[in-house]
């Protein structure tokens, strides 16, 4: 059977890799978006997986000649006609709850209209809009404070999990589907929002004016603008209007206080840049002052760098462990290639020959080394490529298992 797995970021990956391990008797191909540049960002490259991989890539019209065909669009950006192919068997993952929220900006809408649950669908495709029998659901929660690239990760994660709960089936061609109510249903055009152009409207109550922001905010792409600040998150207050909507009650180098129609709203400044450079620089003084007025340390450049890589690969010893052990930071982060934390401090130690570091983190129970970057190496391949006698004889005496 000819096996298509249509789309991009990390639910084409995870899918096509579940796929090949576990069912490899079928052959597969993929189709790429158009967008994807072969880069990992702060989703996977799918174009770059089936490079890695070898798997073949085909155009949509030469997909469409394969017969005895399953093809899974996963956030596939072009319009699939039935008529065309030859008796295959078309899915599609939806990021909504169908039959609401067919068609665009699905990570940004329910949030402006203050949905409290969400969900995603696999259906059939038909020659319509999301409009296609659904065979499966699952739907869960928005927080009060996810914004839409936080809610586009839920939507990957649960995509992901719907279809591998559904994969034999729909493998086996066991799968029962159900028509689309017309009831409650909705449609938003690639129209419905203009992402070139945002525009918050400060008119609003305090809880359309969150809204407004959260649903604005995808930091991989762009972040909303209000009185010039690069805005990346914002909290609803208990403090009732004092003066005229929309105007700034108090304003300091982190947050805005903003009056909306009936409670006060902050919006929080955009840092990032700074905190990633005293990062860079082990500047301490700097990190502790942005923690100290509530600046989320967590926030990562686009890249995928955060805090402790950053600290780490610049071989900043009390930043990493003022980290680690005053704020409880996850030794396993990795970034947008998949290069973990351990790889970027066995990295200086091996070019700068300083062990210090290093040599901590030997000692960190929490860390697990046997995890492979995206391209499949973990530490103990790169420890060879530098090969530096030193960091290797320290994997060795901590009777690492190693790959070499």
């Amino acid at each position: 059977m000819n096996v298509c797995v249509a789309g991009k970021n990390n639910i084409a990956v995870e899918i096509l890799d579940h796929l090949i391990a576990n069912y490899p008797e079928h052959n597969y191909v993929a189709c790429l978006h158009q967008n994807d540049s072969g880069i990992n960002s702060f989703q996977r490259s799918f174009k770059k997986y089936c490079e890695l991989k070898q798997v073949q890539t085909l155009t949509l019209e030469e997909v469409q000649g394969l017969e005895n065909l399953i093809f899974l669009s996963l956030e596939f950006d072009k319009i699939v006609r039935v008529e065309k192919f030859k008796g295959a068997r078309l899915y599609n993952i939806h990021f909504s709850k169908l039959p609401a929220y067919k068609g665009m900006s699905t990570c940004a809408l329910p949030i402006l209209h203050n949905q409290k649950y969400v969900g995603v669908t696999l259906h059939l495709i038909d020659n319509g809009i999301d409009t296609g029998d659904i065979i499966a659901q699952r739907e869960f929660l928005i927080g009060d404070n996810t914004d839409a690239q936080q809610l586009y990760g839920k939507f990957i994660l649960e995509g992901i999990e719907l279809v591998k709960e559904n994969i034999s089936e729909l493998l086996a061609d066991t799968v029962s589907s159900s028509p689309q109510p017309a009831k409650n249903a909705s449609y938003y055009s690639k129209y419905a929002l203009d992402f070139s152009n945002l525009q918050i409207d400060l008119n609003k109550t305090a809880q359309e004016i969150h809204n407004q922001i959260r649903a604005y905010c995808f930091p991989a792409f762009q972040l909303p603008k209000v009185f010039g600040h690069s805005i990346y998150r914002s909290e609803l207050t208990d403090k009732k209007r004092v003066g005229k909507t929309g105007t700034v009650m108090f304003e300091n180098g982190f947050y805005l206080t903003i009056n909306g129609i009936d409670y006060q709203v902050q919006l929080f400044k955009d840092r990032v840049g700074e905190l990633m450079d005293y990062c860079k620089q082990g500047d301490f003084e700097g990190l502790l002052y942005f923690a100290e007025h509530g600046y989320d340390l967590t926030q990562r450049s686009k890249e995928g760098w955060d805090a402790l890589i950053l600290a780490g690969f610049n071989g900043h010893l009390a930043l990493v462990t003022y980290l680690i052990e005053q704020m409880d930071w996850n030794v396993n982060t990795y970034n947008n290639n998949g290069t973990t934390f351990a790889m970027y401090v066995m990295t200086y130690a091996s070019k700068q020959n300083t062990y210090d570091l290093f040599k901590y983190v030997l000692n960190l129970s929490a860390v697990n080394w046997d995890i492979p970057d995206y391209s499949g190496k973990n530490i103990f391949d790169y420890a060879l490529i530098y090969n530096n006698q030193i960091v290797i004889d320290l994997l060795e005496a901590k009777r690492i298992p190693s790959a070499y």
